[in-house]
């Protein structure tokens, strides 16, 4: 790891925000227990879970909260990201932005269209639980147990862009019907 990256990560600010993320999520998880909601956090909460002994256990405090992190991480990762990717695209396809600019109840469908356009998760790395043929990736096997990373660039946005599913799928196009 980089030293600035280790300062960085040692500094009291964010040591700071990093325990105020923690007693925020540990006074969530304790209102979803007393006054459970329909979200995954009243859930996890509430659920249950095989246990060592075959029978079922409640989820540890610990995992609450290690759940707790990864939505906050993955929600605000993908969010920035589309965000970015969004105004990139606008800024590399100006006609769009205009028409965008124009008549404003397009934003629905430009939204969807920055969505299929980019991957808001650079990075995917997945485990076959299964044999499975390739096609899109590779041509081949891929064995169970064995792992293959998807890159926002390549592979990630690749299946938004057949040619057999939709039209112009190259194209960047702010008023874009979205597909069910």
């Amino acid at each position: 790891m980089p030293r600035w990256t280790i300062r960085a990560i040692a500094s009291s600010a964010v040591q700071s925000a990093q325990a105020a993320l923690f007693q925020y999520g540990t006074e969530l998880l304790a209102e979803k227990r007393r006054c459970p909601a329909e979200d995954i956090l009243s859930a996890a909460a509430h659920g249950r879970i095989p246990g060592a002994d075959g029978g079922e256990e409640n989820v540890t405090e610990l995992e609450l909260q290690m759940l707790f992190n990864l939505l906050i991480a993955a929600g605000s990762e993908t969010t920035r990201n589309s965000i970015a990717a969004g105004v990139a695209a606008l800024v590399q396809h100006p006609a769009q932005w205009r028409a965008l600019q124009d008549d404003h109840s397009l934003l629905p469908r430009a939204i969807e269209e920055i969505l299929r356009w980019s991957s808001s998760t650079p990075y995917n790395r997945r485990t076959a639980t299964r044999d499975v043929e390739m096609r899109l990736v590779f041509e081949g096997l891929l064995d169970r147990f064995d792992s293959i990373a998807l890159t926002g660039s390549i592979e990630w946005t690749r299946s938004n862009k057949h040619t057999g599913v939709r039209h112009m799928p190259v194209t960047f196009v702010a008023k874009r019907e979205a597909r069910p």
